[in-house]
């Protein structure tokens, strides 16, 4: 049984950016996008693209994105995601960079063993990295995330362990 948790996760996300009078003025929204480049691992070792499109503010950060891996695969692995993911930036610092953490939800698929694969998987994200302001409104990110999918009982890969992904990119403000 599947439990509606991207629905209400999405409402909560969303509620963050609902304006109020005291919020509207002391933190307005900025859209941002950005794209990234890395690699999922271990269940796609090949390099990936994607972008990203959201809305931030000096706490907080509403994302979607979309990132799979590059080139077609019928015989290797490949991995797809589309996320929604809520940034929550850190006061910690080192130097310029700013760390922050992330959660999501949103949809999971790979493909392995000549093609076959998983099939669109709800799944959870999880994880952190540093943004390196470089110059007006442009920014480096690093990032390392970790994707907790729902796999079905028969699914090969029931037990291994979560799919991973590192990624670098550059983010863009509006």
């Amino acid at each position: 049984m599947r439990k509606p948790l991207a629905p209400v996760s999405v409402i909560l996300f969303l509620s963050l950016w609902v304006p109020t009078p005291a919020r509207a003025q002391l933190l307005p929204p900025q859209v941002e996008g950005g794209v990234v480049a890395g690699v999922y691992t271990p269940s796609a070792p090949h390099p990936f693209i994607g972008a990203a499109f959201g809305f931030t503010n000096p706490k907080f950060a509403l994302e979607v994105e979309y990132s799979g891996t590059v080139g077609r695969f019928d015989t290797k692995p490949a991995a797809y995601s589309v996320t929604i993911n809520l940034i929550v930036k850190t006061p910690l610092t080192a130097g310029r960079a700013q760390f922050y953490g992330l959660g999501g939800i949103g949809m999971y698929a790979e493909s392995y063993q000549q093609g076959h694969g998983s099939g669109a998987l709800q799944a959870l994200n999880f994880g952190a990295g540093a943004n390196l302001p470089m110059t007006g409104p442009v920014s480096l990110r690093l990032e390392y995330r970790v994707y907790k999918p729902d796999r079905e009982v028969g699914d090969p890969r029931q037990g291994a362990a979560p799919p991973q992904r590192f990624s670098a990119g550059l983010s863009f403000g509006f």
